[in-house]
């Protein structure tokens, strides 16, 4: 909630608090309230009275006496509703708990005067006054009781002096009776309503309303004026009596009225009015009687009212209402007279004789066959005119003679099938309608030509009649707005029809239109007429015929002055249901029979092309003659291939060749002047130079044309025909490209290149073919070749530094492996044409040596150092040292045995070693091939970077190195020595 409304909540709350404790006492009672503006309550509340903005409240209460709602603002209104009971009934409303509680809340006599009181549904148990205090007034100038069963008696509105306008709306069956006496204590009161009950009127109004002057007696069941009924109402000017059941009236029924002005009798069951009824009410302005069943009107009913100004006689039509005489003649106040829906077969001649103030007449809804000529005579100030719904066929010439102000003329729905070129002569209308008469505008006439027609008339509704043209005087309206024209005739319309001088909408909807042509004026004339034209719902014939206006719909300029949002093609069949807006130009055609058409043809003229179009099987005998068509020339399609043109008879201008898979172009045996011939989308691969030669154009479009070094002549001969080829832009060779782009002097050079670029590719992938294969399979090549020593001088046995060393390999291993290395290893790596030399510990080593020292020694003198990783060496203190200083100089090779890999992982060092560098398994069929190749393998050593520290020396190693041991020193078991003060006495 905004800051502004919850300090305006907070300051209201003792207002709301007092109102609660004032209505709820014990009981439950909630409580809304909504505001208009700021609310500023002062504190405490004088009276629950607001100052500043007014303050909006609802209360819903449960009072001892029943449940209501009380509606207020404190300052304009107030509004109790009861709550029904169980059984619908209307509530309780206590005054007395109200009073009871607001005197409380009270200080002081209240002095405002509220501007509406009502009542809803509510008892009325006693006096309504000490209700207002609530709202801190003591008084109400409208009070309205609805839905109120109770009748009215007068100490119910006791002490409200300052009541004008008292309500009573829905009154039930217990009220039978006006409530005299009680309105007899409202001084001031000017206007009374009552609405339903079963009411009853008395004679005279006893005691006398001095004041009164508007009283409504409506929707009830009042059946009978007694005479002198409304004595004692002397300032009575508006009396309502509708929608009652009032039958019958007698002369001083409205005795006692002499300044009534209004008086509604309508919605009740009158037949007749007597002669007198309206003696006594001399200055009526009003009259009402719609909705009656009257059958006639006395001649001297209403002449003595010379105050008259409208007469309400509509719907009076369950019987033939007959005028006697004159009845509205001689009043000069007449200003509106409804007559409509009464069954009036005739109108006397002087029926508005002298009814010079008559502005309005409506006679709609009659049975009326013509009318008086001198009906209207001297009725100078009509404006307005309804004759519509009759059954008039004819009028009379000078109908309208004198109506110099008639403006708007009402003739739709009658019969009229003929209009006097002088009927509308001398009148300046504004507004004229004759929709749905039988109007069929012949040619040549003029109804509506007078000159003060062709400036005044702003609308002309002729919707529904058998109109065939648009007249001509209908384009010469300079400020007219709207002709409705749909619903007739029409069924073809041209650019002189379409010429209007006015902004007009002229509405064509719904007739038989189905062609638009232009012939006399240049279609560019019609962008200069401004009005705008509804075509939907017509059966256009989308043919050739429709070319000109079709066109010129594709003009966003000249396509603002129509409308064919929904206008579709009624024909030719090919197009049924297809809009207007869709058609496409060049598709407009229009077919002929014989004995212009050649048989077994179908024959059309096609405007787009000014040319009469033949679709035959065969080349006929003879053509049609294009003059005859308005055409250029004749196109003759063909169903068939042709062999040689000389059969095309003469006068066609293309033959139409085209999508019959034509591999071959016809012959042409003769020189053909300005004949065209299409041979697009077929199957053609050589160009038909020989048409070319006999002075033929050529349309080749979709044919794929052989452009290589075997057609290089014909190609150039080609471009010297260019001229006769009228798409040689969109011709294409085999290979997709343009002809145009065809360099024909390298056509042959480009097959050359063709044939070195095919070899070379083809060696180039040979070789890369061989690059692949051999780098995929390097190892295994370099395997055979190794150990075939085809390369041997490749592989010398020199370290990666170009040193000689005195193994080739140093083996480290656990003593769980001896059977291994000796019957397995040392066997395969030490046999065959090159052995390696290999550094065994148990074999090559010195007694007593110290074991860092010799291992050490191992690693530098040997190429390569082979790990048996295996679960023991793992285990083994002295094989990590072995490999620590093997991996150091980067000459390990990795060799597993067993399952000794997922151990390995457990070892930091290990697992990152395994996972950087490539290892062999013992399992591999290339195993002892793979280690001699990588034994065998040297890679030079980078070089250090300047000033780096160099390696550190190799450790003295004994002046000439161990023997490699005889062969029968393998079998020899491995030594068990111990280590003692550094010195090697047990390796494992």
């Amino acid at each position: 909630m905004p800051a502004a409304r919850a300090r305006a909540a907070a300051a209201a709350l003792p207002a709301l608090a007092l109102l609660v404790a004032a209505l709820a006492g014990p009981l439950d009672t909630n409580v809304t309230y909504y505001d208009k503006a700021d609310l500023s309550w002062p504190g405490p509340p004088q009276g629950c009275a607001p100052s500043g903005a007014v303050a909006h409240l609802q209360l819903e209460c449960a009072l001892p006496a029943g449940k209501l709602t009380l509606s207020t603002d404190l300052a304009t209104y107030l509004t109790i509703a009861c709550e029904p009971d169980e059984s619908d009934r209307a509530g309780r409303f206590d005054c007395e708990e109200v009073y009871e509680h607001a005197a409380a809340a009270r200080q002081g006599a209240p002095d405002k005067v509220l501007q509406s009181f009502a009542v809803v549904n509510c008892e009325l148990p006693g006096a309504l006054r000490c209700a207002l205090a609530l709202a801190g007034a003591r008084d109400a100038l409208t009070v309205v009781l609805r839905d109120v069963p109770t009748p009215l008696r007068p100490a119910h509105l006791a002490g409200l002096e300052e009541v004008k306008h008292l309500r009573i709306v829905n009154a039930g069956p217990n009220v039978t009776r006006v409530p005299y006496e009680t309105l007899a204590v409202l001084p001031k009161l000017t206007r009374f309503y009552l609405g339903g009950g079963a009411l009853q009127l008395e004679e005279g109004w006893k005691p006398e309303l001095l004041h009164l002057e508007t009283l409504e007696l409506t929707q009830g069941n009042l059946a009978t004026i007694p005479p002198r009924a409304f004595l004692g109402l002397p300032q009575l000017r508006n009396l309502s009596l509708w929608q009652n059941k009032i039958e019958k009236l007698s002369n001083d029924s409205l005795e006692g009225l002499p300044l009534l002005e209004r008086l509604s009798l309508n919605g009740n069951l009158l037949s007749t009015l007597p002669r007198g009824l309206l003696l006594p009410t001399p200055r009526l302005k009003l009259l009402n009687l719609y909705g009656n069943v009257l059958s006639t009107l006395s001649s001297d009913l209403l002449s003595h009212l010379q105050f008259l100004e409208e007469v309400w006689l509509d719907n009076n039509n369950r019987t033939e209402l007959r005028l006697e005489g004159a009845v509205f003649a001689g009043l000069a106040a007449l200003r509106s007279l409804k007559l409509e829906r009464c069954g009036v077969r005739a109108l006397p001649a002087g029926l508005l004789r002298g009814a010079r103030a008559l502005r309005s007449l409506s006679l709609r809804g009659n049975r009326l066959r013509a009318l008086p000529g001198n009906l209207l005579r001297g009725a100078h100030a009509l404006h307005t005119l309804d004759l519509a719904r009759n059954r008039i066929a004819q009028l009379p010439d000078d109908v309208f003679l004198g109506l110099s102000a008639l403006r708007k003329l009402d003739l739709s729905n009658n019969l009229i099938a003929n209009l006097s070129e002088s009927l509308f002569s001398r009148v300046d209308l504004e507004d004229l309608s004759l929709s749905y008469n039988k109007l069929t505008m012949e040619s040549g006439l003029k109804h509506f030509s007078p000159l003060r027609l062709m400036t005044t008339l702003r609308r002309l509704a002729l919707r529904g009649n058998a109109v065939r043209t648009i007249m001509d005087d209908w384009r010469l309206f300079i400020n007219l707005d709207t002709l409705d024209l749909s619903y007739n005739s029409i069924n073809k319309l041209s650019d002189v029809n379409l010429q209007f001088l006015s902004e007009s909408e002229v509405d064509l909807r719904h007739n038989n239109i189905s062609v638009v042509s232009y012939f006399s004026v240049k279609l560019e004339s019609l962008l200069r007429s401004k009005a705008k034209f509804l075509l939907d719902n017509n059966p256009f014939v989308c043919d050739c015929k429709m070319y000109n206006f079709i066109g010129l719909l594709r003009n966003p300029e000249s396509a603002e002055g129509f409308k064919i949002d929904h206008a579709q093609c009624a024909g030719p069949p090919a197009r049924v249901g297809e809009l207007l807006a869709d058609v496409p130009v060049d598709a407009l055609r229009c077919g002929f029979q014989a004995p212009d058409c050649p048989a077994d043809c179908d024959c059309a003229y096609h405007p787009a092309s000014k040319s009469v179009e033949l679709d035959c099987p065969t080349p006929p005998r003879a053509v049609p003659r294009p003059a005859d068509f308005d055409a250029t020339g004749v196109h003759l399609r063909l169903r068939s291939a042709l062999n040689n043109l000389t059969a095309v008879p003469a006068g066609v201008r293309l033959v139409n060749l085209s999508r019959l898979g034509l591999t071959e172009a016809p012959a042409a045996s003769v020189t053909l002047h300005n004949l065209t011939v299409d041979l697009s989308h077929n199957k053609l691969s050589n160009i038909p130079l020989a048409l070319l030669n006999a002075n033929c154009n050529v349309r080749l479009t979709g044919n794929e044309f052989a452009c290589d070094c075997k057609h290089k002549d014909d190609i150039a001969e080609f471009r010297g025909h260019w001229s006769r080829v009228d798409d040689l832009a969109t011709l294409q060779c085999r290979n997709g490209g343009l002809m145009v782009d065809v360099p024909v002097d390298r056509l042959c050079v480009m097959r050359d290149a063709i044939v070195l670029g095919v070899s070379l590719a083809t060696a180039g992938l040979l070789v890369a073919m061989f690059v692949v294969l051999a780098y995929k399979y390097s190892t295994e090549i370099r395997l055979i070749l190794r150990k075939f020593e085809w390369l041997d001088f490749l592989f010398a046995a020199k370290d990666m530094d170009g040193s000689e060393k005195a193994y080739d390999a140093f083996v480290s291993f656990s003593h769980h492996d001896d059977d291994f290395v000796q019957n397995v290893l040392v066997r395969r790596l030490e046999s065959g044409r090159r052995p390696l030399r290999l550094c065994l510990h148990y074999r090559d080593w010195e007694i007593g040596g110290m074991i860092p020292e010799q291992i050490d020694y191992s690693v530098r003198e040997s190429r390569r150092t082979i790990v048996v990783l295996s679960k023991a060496f793992l285990g083994s203190m002295w094989g990590r040292e072995e490999f620590r200083a093997a991996h150091g100089l980067e000459r390990v090779i990795v060799l597993l045995v067993g399952d000794a890999l997922e151990a390995a992982t457990q070892d930091k060092e290990l697992r990152a070693y395994l996972t950087t560098n490539t290892y062999v398994h013992a399992d591999d069929p290339l195993v002892w091939d793979r280690i001699r190749d990588a034994v065998r393998r040297t890679r030079p050593r980078p070089r250090p970077a300047p000033g780096a520290p160099a390696a550190p020396a190799a450790p003295a190693a004994p002046a000439t190195p161990a023997a490699p041991a005889p062969a029968d020193k393998l079998a020899r078991p491995a030594l068990d020595v111990q280590l003692r003060d550094g010195k090697l006495v047990n390796r494992y």
